[in-house]
């Protein structure tokens, strides 16, 4: 009786998850970051949303056409998959981000790490490690689960 009970109580508990997944115009970065967010909210029976946010400095411009392509492709394919899509225009892409994660209460947040490339990328700080320090100093209960891509 009481594994039933552990395996009610593990059943409505997955149902209140929720995950974010973080992407941007990285086409291959942003496409595995949706499969796994996809699987982890398949396994965990879980609403997940995909949230892309343009920066203050992005726009039609700056952004070529075949990444603009490659971001469409991406969002369809997290449609596909069962995700919910939201597009953020913002200055701070952590704020906006974090609070996305706070008003659809998620409990995961899935982001992507990428490697340095050149001597100069040490010294830049990612949106990531800005994501981890804005959840830090938020002070809130999300884990975050990152995806080496």
């Amino acid at each position: 009786m009481q594994r039933i009970d552990l395996e009610v109580a593990m059943a409505s508990r997955k149902n209140l998850d929720k995950l974010v997944a973080c992407i941007n115009t990285n086409e291959k970065a942003a496409k595995e970051i949706i499969r796994k967010a996809s699987r982890m909210a398949d396994r965990f029976r879980a609403k997940w949303y995909v949230v892309y946010v343009q920066a203050e400095q992005e726009n039609t411009d700056t952004i070529g056409l075949a990444k603009q392509r490659h971001l469409i492709n991406n969002l369809q394919l997290a449609t596909q998959l069962g995700g919910q899509i939201i597009r953020l225009k913002g200055r701070h892409v952590a704020q906006e981000i974090l609070q996305v994660a706070q008003e659809k209460q998620a409990t995961l947040l899935i982001c992507g790490v990428t490697g340095r490339k050149s001597f100069s990328d040490w010294f830049k700080i990612s949106q990531t490690r800005r994501i981890i320090r804005a959840v830090s100093d938020a002070g809130i209960d999300l884990d975050i689960f990152l995806v080496s891509v």
